[in-house]
């Protein structure tokens, strides 16, 4: 090979290298916006414009809020510490801190998302909220460890996002997920002062399927129901794969033992609204 040669070689050799190099940087860099994306729920600045432009007069806790215009906005897919839980009027580890979280993001002015079912049954908008990067409120909130995610159907639409932040912040240990106090409750040691947003860990015992409603039935003083117009998110072949094993699950906790009649066989009481309240080991 002469010299001309080799130095083409060379050459091509450098710009292959540099070629590759970049190809190799670009994927890294898509990669990571990806997942960063995945994380914020982040919509572009076209979506973004979209959507109704607000502001917020007067927060009542770290996921809801009135806006200027006097609508009450309850945020979807999230729920934070309670600053008064029933009964005893409670302040829950990382309440306030939800809130305060809650109102610098909202500082600004920020754009809301009504969501497909539209109000609860406290009369409430039910909305996602967006800064004005585009990113969606409730998931830094969930990465920070200052909430739950909560699937509640037919409101699902930024749910794989927002157990993506709440991973995040389990793997990381931020705020609720360090904090004793969050610890699942075990379903032989519920009391009524339980009643309300709970983890909860219990041996499936049983699974009862009607037409009506499903039951999971757990040891000690609790059962599941999970409704008709939710079972069709559920796949009975994965209940039942989880029966004779414990199971941790977080939703909503009724108190039935100051109604029950004899006859009812657990005084407490959650319901499933989908598979993501049951949380992996």
């Amino acid at each position: 090979m002469n010299i001309k040669k080799a130095l083409r070689s060379r050459h091509a050799f450098f710009y292959a290298f540099i070629l590759l190099y970049s190809i190799s940087n670009s994927s890294h860099s898509n990669a990571s916006t990806k997942s960063n994306n995945l994380l914020t729920c982040k919509l572009a600045t076209s979506q973004l414009h979209q959507l109704e432009s607000v502001k917020a007069r007067t927060l009542k806790d770290g996921d809801s809020f009135i806006l200027t215009d006097g609508r009450e906005i309850r945020l979807v897919g999230i729920n934070t510490p309670e600053m008064y839980k029933k009964p005893h009027g409670i302040r829950e580890p990382y309440a306030l801190e939800a809130k305060s979280a809650l109102k610098a993001l909202l500082a600004q002015g920020f754009f809301l998302q009504v969501a497909q079912q539209t109000h609860d049954r406290y009369g409430r908008t039910l909305a996602y909220a967006y800064d004005k990067n585009g990113r969606n409120i409730e998931a830094q909130l969930i990465q920070k460890g200052l909430g739950f995610a909560i699937a509640y159907p037919p409101n699902i639409q930024n749910l794989s996002c927002l157990l993506a932040s709440q991973s995040r912040a389990r793997l990381e240990k931020r705020g609720v997920w360090k904090d004793e106090y969050y610890t699942p409750v075990s379903s032989k040691q519920l009391e009524s002062h339980h009643a309300g947003f709970i983890r909860l860990t219990g041996k499936l015992m049983n699974i009862t399927y009607t037409k009506k409603s499903w039951w999971l039935q757990l040891d000690g003083n609790a059962v599941l129901q999970i409704r008709k117009d939710e079972q069709r998110y559920f796949n009975k072949k994965h209940l039942d794969a989880l029966k004779r094993r414990k199971i941790t699950v977080n939703g909503w906790l009724v108190d039935r033992s100051l109604s029950r009649s004899k006859n009812q066989h657990s005084p407490f009481m959650l319901y499933l609204k989908h598979p993501s309240h049951i949380e992996s080991p």
